[in-house]
């Protein structure tokens, strides 16, 4: 029994020595698989690099144009970030992998995102073909992690005469995410959120942090992005040839960096976006341009203070040369609203002696930005001329804004009392000044009734005083009609006068200058009809009153009339009014409610 004890001892080392190695694993085609090999490089923040020369610049500015991209298919928009895929899944994703490599392995030609991260690595030229660069349709990056990260030397660089697109549906996530880079540079690329949405996009165009030795070079950053360059604690970096628009925050936004050269580049705005720098030095901006449209130039702001403080007004602003403790602006211009420029050019060449100025504001109630054109002539404009300068100067603006902008004209020369022309919303035109009469203005053969004519009938026409028992008329009146102005509404003219007694103003009415109809501003309508009011009207009126148990003054003259048809107002001859009210016909009966809530206070 002992013996077999020992034998069963000696045998079980045996047996699991022999058990070992049985397994093995075949590692053959691991090389075949498509998955990125991840490359950690040095830190760069401990390395010490130079300051970047300032490059040499030509004496004029230089116009960077945003030069067309290159053809490419442009992803699915989504707002949703793509879901990052596990190592399981992503190592049995294949994908054709086309890319050309040189000989000695450095520079590798790429048609699509796949190619470019899949060989991503330090010390390469990597040479794109125009293709779909959505980085986030790969399984190669996750959302909001850095797409670039921890490399060196790397060259990124569209082939071609156009710029190569550089884009993502993705409008939460960065077109280009890289940190902790060192000697990156980015060529020839047309960056930015494709397509574009109408609500503000949340990533950025580039982010760059904590990254040294970066290059920017004859590439285009647009948006909706956020931001075309969102940079923190970034040192020498060069940006050149390149241009910034449409971002939907701001243009560039740098925090804690030093020795950043930009020079030969663009920067448009589109609304109020700026260029901004904090806590940064050695900055150095050369031979650029700030440029709005149809809007002011983009601000230029160093730790909260705007640099720059030229008037926006379509012409262009050149600042040759300014140090400050931070760096240096030399040949910067600024042009804001430049459509002004070649519009005035076309105005001032309507009539002689002639200067424009304009002015832009938002119309809260429209919900519209407005634009007001100023005329000034030297010597007083004959009445034949009024509309015709009007309409000349709308069309020319019309070549510039379309939508949801309200064009104002305003034609003004010296004189006592100082003239005004007025043509804004509802193509209405109000003229404040003395003039012979409409037939001249409107040059359309049609007779039009004088300014005495006019208030002729409506002198005529005032509602009675109302008499009644408890409304009897109570003085004497001293009834004044006084002509504010007179307008034009379409192929319609009016003059516009204000009845007042002892300087109370009861009544402000139109008269139309072809027909003698007398119109009033009511609910939106700028001529609702009026006419007097019957006992009937009154009646129904006065019960509601007593009925809510309202009393009226009783030691002033009343007076009733009936606007838009349907609704009646009460005058006093001091001024004051009550209504108006909704008149309507029930179990045939008129009846009387207070319209739009208005009460008698």
């Amino acid at each position: 029994m002992k013996q077999r004890f020992l034998l069963v001892l000696l045998l079980i080392p045996l047996l699991i020595f022999a058990s070992c190695g049985k397994t093995s694993v075949d590692n053959s085609n691991m090389h075949n698989t498509a998955y990125p090999v991840s490359v950690e490089q040095p830190d760069p923040e401990g390395s010490s690099t130079p300051s970047p020369e300032f490059s040499s610049a030509p004496s004029e500015p230089t116009a960077t144009p945003v030069l067309p991209p290159a053809p490419a298919t442009t992803p699915t928009p989504s707002s949703t970030p793509a879901p990052a895929q596990t190592d399981e899944n992503s190592e049995k994703q294949q994908f054709n992998d086309t890319a050309i490599i040189s000989d000695d392995g450095k520079t590798i030609t790429v048609h699509n995102a796949y190619e470019l991260l899949y060989h991503m690595a330090s010390d390469k030229h990597f040479l794109l073909m125009p293709g779909d660069y959505n980085v986030y349709n790969t399984h190669f990056v996750e959302p909001y992690k850095p797409v670039l990260k921890s490399l060196e030397n790397v060259i990124i660089e569209g082939v071609g005469n156009q710029q190569v697109e550089f884009l993502t549906s993705y409008i939460d996530c960065d077109v280009l995410y890289i940190e902790n880079c060192k000697n990156i540079t980015l060529k020839n690329l047309y960056l930015g959120h494709s397509p574009k949405v109408e609500y503000e996009c949340e990533g950025s165009v580039l982010f760059l942090i904590r990254c040294q030795e970066l290059t920017i070079e004859s590439c285009t950053l647009f948006g909706c992005g956020a931001y075309g360059i969102l940079g923190h604690e970034i040192s020498n970096m060069l940006i050149q040839n390149s241009s910034f628009l449409d971002c939907e925050v701001n243009l560039a936004e740098i925090y804690d960096s030093k020795n950043i050269v930009i020079e030969n580049s663009s920067f448009y705005n589109n609304e109020d976006e700026s260029v901004e720098f904090e806590r940064c030095r050695n900055i150095a901006l050369r031979n650029c341009e700030f440029t709005g449209e149809f809007s002011p130039y983009p601000s230029l702001i160093f730790n909260g203070n705007d640099l720059i403080e030229y008037p926006s007004d379509g012409n262009t602003h050149v600042i040759s040369f300014k140090e400050y403790s931070w760096g240096m602006l030399e040949n910067v211009s600024v042009t804001g609203d430049k459509w002004f420029r070649e519009a005035s050019e076309k105005i001032t060449a309507l009539y002689e002696d002639l200067t424009v100025n304009f002015s832009k504001g938002t119309d809260q109630y429209h919900e519209s930005t407005y634009i007001i054109f100023s005329v000034n002539y030297k010597e007083s404009l004959p009445e034949s001329e009024y509309l015709k300068q009007i309409n000349e100067v709308l069309s020319i603006a019309g070549e510039y804004f379309k939508e949801n902008i309200i064009i104002a004209v305003e034609l003004d020369w010296p004189g006592d009392p100082d003239p005004d022309i007025y043509h804004s919303y509802g193509n209405k035109t109000i003229i404040h000044t003395a003039f012979n009469s409409f037939d001249s203005i409107m040059q359309d053969g049609r007779q039009y009734l004088s300014v005495d004519e006019a208030r002729g009938l409506l002198f005529d026409w005032l509602p009675p005083v109302i008499d009644r028992i408890d409304m009897k008329p109570r003085y004497e009146e001293n009834i004044e009609i006084k002509f504010i102005n007179a307008s034009i509404d379409g192929s319609d003219a009016y003059y516009l006068f204000e009845i007042s007694n002892m300087d109370n103003i009861m009544f402000v009415l139109d008269v139309n200058a072809v027909n003698g109809s007398i119109s009033d501003w009511f609910d939106g309508n700028d001529h609702a009809p009026v006419s007097h009011a019957d006992i009937r009207h009154i009646q129904a009126v006065m019960d509601l009153l007593e009925e809510e148990g309202i009393d009226i003054a009783d030691d002033v003259n009343w007076r009733a009339y009936i606007v838009n048809k349907n609704y009646l107002i009460l005058v006093s001859s001091q001024g004051d009014s009550i209504g108006p009210f909704m008149l309507f016909e029930k179990e045939g009966k008129l009846w009387a409610e207070w319209y739009n809530d208005y009460s008698y206070d």
